[in-house]
């Protein structure tokens, strides 16, 4: 019943609650101060869990929200770019997080945090401390997007094999060429053990127009020689290395795109899907024969 009450436009509501507490009030204040109450929380339950769909942690309200914490429980994205200590809600539905590598690894190693399926970090740990255990903590995660991605020689290959799809948003260093011969070596190496990836997707949104040009050359040389269909690019929005308006991009895709931003791009490598249909074609000619 409520729930067709608060789908009501609120002119009407309003008329409805004003009705019945003015035809009430003489002989009964207090049942009108009950209900009223109770059609407040009512409409605070519902609301409340869309408010807290997608919450950003910020320093300005660090302790109002460290107070009200369980409040969070119902989150779906939480958002955690800063690095001081915030003791995770007990989490119902985490679907992603977005923030450091260390704030993660401290709440799933520390608070026994499960991982959330969708990882959003803004880097990965240096090349020198990258080894099979670094991420072991992220074992059970199936989306990883690294929103600055600086080339870590083969780090790629021991994010944890539980992966089906990685975003890659590569860095203005990305120019000097030796580091695009490692990519080419990364890429490969990271096609090859893994089963489970099912995309990874390179965006060139840090990269001016120059330097994009030279990735894609170098992940079309991928494409080509290994004629894999899990490669995608995405060049579609570039800022030419202004950093404010990458920052805000990055921040609006954080609340209002982590569903999709997954499965923007395109795909570099296309099967010819005419040699294949006509071979199904013969196929079926031999088999009504």
């Amino acid at each position: 019943m409520f729930d067709f009450f608060s789908r009501l436009p609120l002119e009407i509501v309003r008329e409805i609650i004003t009705a019945a507490a003015e035809d009430n009030i003489g002989r009964s204040p207090r049942w009108v101060a009950q209900s009223l109450a109770v059609v407040c929380r009512e409409f605070r339950d519902i609301v409340d869990p869309v408010l807290v769909r997608t919450v950003r942690l910020s320093v300005k309200h660090y302790w109002a929200m460290w107070e009200k914490r369980d409040r969070f429980t119902r989150a779906t994205h939480f958002i955690k770019h800063f690095s001081s200590v915030f003791v995770p809600p007990r989490f119902i539905s985490l679907v992603s997080f977005t923030g450091s590598q260390a704030a993660l690894q401290d709440w799933v190693v520390n608070h026994h945090l499960s991982v959330p399926p969708w990882v959003t970090f803004e880097t990965l740990c240096s090349p020198n401390r990258a080894t099979q255990d670094s991420f072991a903590f992220l074992n059970g995660a199936t989306r990883l997007h690294i929103q600055r991605y600086a080339h870590q020689r083969l780090i790629l290959t021991t994010l944890p094999t539980s992966l089906t799809h990685l975003i890659l948003n590569p860095e203005v260093e990305w120019h000097v060429t030796a580091r695009f011969e490692y990519l080419t070596d990364d890429v490969t190496a990271l096609l090859a053990s893994s089963n489970t990836l099912r995309r990874i997707l390179f965006r060139t949104i840090h990269l001016r127009s120059d330097e994009a040009v030279i990735l894609i050359t170098n992940l079309q040389a991928v494409v080509d020689q290994l004629q894999d269909t899990r490669i995608w690019l995405d060049d579609s929005v570039s800022y030419e290395g202004m950093s404010s308006e990458i920052s805000a991009q990055l921040r609006y895709e954080e609340a209002n795109e982590q569903d999709s931003v997954w499965f923007s791009g395109r795909q570099l490598y296309i099967p010819r899907l005419d040699h294949d249909h006509a071979l199904g074609l013969d196929h079926v000619r031999n088999t009504a024969m």
